[in-house]
């Protein structure tokens, strides 16, 4: 079985460090992206399979990166990540695409339930027989 590729994009260490070193040891394979710039070079790179995105971030907003991230890499689930949660923004995460919307810090064990919700839903092409 495949081991789930999990990026987490947040511009402040004190959450994105922790919550990465975290995931590491729970099988899975964990990056971290400082903002959304980072965040897309990485995808181009290596598409993770579940993004933990969070909406305030300095260099770019985050349901912009949510919009461009679903453009480009269908695929990938998002989970949204804020402490500042809106029923507005809630709605507009949901409409451009993303699986679920929690309010920061969160705990680990919903995190990680939402991590693997994500992953179950993850339709991967079928390789193509030569």
């Amino acid at each position: 079985m495949k081991r789930t590729n999990v990026l987490v994009v947040d511009d402040q260490d004190d959450f994105r460090v922790p919550l990465v070193k975290r995931l590491q040891k729970r099988n899975f394979i964990i990056r971290g992206a400082q903002g959304g710039r980072t965040a897309l070079e990485m995808m181009a790179e290596d598409p993770a399979d579940v993004v933990l995105l969070d909406l305030r971030m300095s260099d770019m907003d985050g349901l912009d990166l949510l919009q461009v991230l679903k453009q480009r890499h269908p695929a990938t689930q998002v989970v949204v990540l804020t402490g500042y949660a809106s029923m507005e923004s809630a709605q507009t995460a949901r409409q451009l695409g993303a699986l679920d919307y929690l309010m920061k810090p969160g705990n680990l064990d919903e995190i990680l339930s939402k991590i693997h919700e994500a992953a179950s839903t993850i339709v991967r092409p079928e390789p193509v027989q030569a």
